[in-house]
């Protein structure tokens, strides 16, 4: 039985291994333990050449996990990278990878012994010759540890519905809604928008009302702070669009439209609640550009743009990223060397 025990021993392979992961993923003697056991060996502690495996994991900005996995063998350097939601999934994933690059030799089967053979001839006995040198063994040389490299950040965008409310583009305060699209690389942000405002008729003098609705669309530009969860977008743009007015209960019932400009700052906070799904909401303050004015034909003014305004917005966001398929999931990428 002990001579089995050293044969298994000696067969089994030399296996260095590292776990390098934030707290919130298994700790390194859980994956450690996952790695004899696909192994079936004991791991080598300290500095050895046969094998060295180095596991690093890595949080996303999408708050997923990214596994980059070296294996340094007698052939070379292997790198696999992997990504997924899961850390507990990418260790064991680790620790699968390992067990592939190491195959322990089975024990050879025994050969036959040969028949004996008659014995020769004694010989005259040869000189003796000289002893060899002893050879010099090269010292070993280090490894060094592969370059990670760093990839490309995706484009990313949103597409948000919100509901609007303020002062300063209709008479008597507006309430409306805004569909806007944003494309973000790193923290750049590039954003559309438009909206349609309405208000209550506004009731003049000599009896009657007039009704007020605004539609405008604008381009803004600027930088996001913050992680991938929570983000503060702050934008400045300009936004043109039209006042329309229609005259009810006058002498004489008309319509018509004048143009308007703003240039706004808006700063904004959006908060994810899922993968896809968030909240947005944003404060803007604005500077009027073109002011138009709204006059009935007997010289009545109903409204006049004035000089700034700000609104409030609160309303769901959709994320989406460039490395995403048709079904809105993003593909796990597996790189080697």
């Amino acid at each position: 039985m002990l001579t089995l025990v050293l044969v298994s021993l000696a067969l089994a392979p030399d296996v260095g291994f590292e776990w390098d992961a934030p707290p919130q993923c298994p700790s390194a003697e859980t994956v450690e333990a996952m790695v004899r056991e696909r192994v079936g060996a004991p791991l080598r502690e300290g500095e050895g050449s046969k094998l060295n495996a180095i596991a690093r994991v890595r949080e996303t900005e999408t708050g997923g996990w990214a596994l980059r996995l070296w294996v340094i063998d007698d052939e070379g350097t292997h790198r696999r990278d992997v990504e997924d939601e899961s850390c507990a999934l990418l260790a064991e994933t680790a620790a699968t990878m390992v067990a592939m690059f190491v195959a322990p030799e089975a024990e050879p089967e025994p050969k036959p012994k040969p028949e004996p053979e008659p014995e020769p001839e004694p010989e005259p006995e040869p000189e003796p010759e000289p002893e060899p040198e002893p050879e010099v063994l090269d010292e070993p040389t280090l490894v060094d540890e592969p370059t990670p490299v760093v990839e490309p950040h995706p484009v990313t965008g949103q597409l948000r519905l919100v509901g609007q409310g303020g002062f300063g583009l209709l008479p008597a305060g507006f309430g409306g809604a805004e569909i806007g699209g944003t494309l973000g690389w790193t923290g750049l942000r590039v954003d559309v928008r438009g909206r349609g405002l309405f208000t209550s008729p506004a009731r003049v003098q000599s009896g009657g009302s007039v009704r007020l609705q605004s539609f405008g669309a604008g381009l803004a530009a600027g930088w996001a702070f913050g992680r991938d969860r929570v983000q503060v977008p702050l934008l400045a743009g300009v936004d043109v669009g039209a006042l329309r007015g229609r005259g009810e209960g006058l002498t004489v019932e008309r319509r018509g439209a004048v143009g308007w400009a703003t240039a706004s700052l808006r700063p904004a906070v959006t908060v994810r609640w899922g993968r896809r799904v968030g909240l947005w909401a944003s404060l803007e303050g604005f500077v009027s550009l073109l002011r138009p004015s709204v006059t009935l034909d007997d010289g009545t003014r109903v409204f006049g743009l004035p000089a700034g305004g700000g609104s409030v917005s609160l309303g769901v966001v959709f994320f989406f990223r460039a490395d995403t398929d048709s079904a809105g999931q993003r593909q796990p990428r597996l790189e080697g060397s």
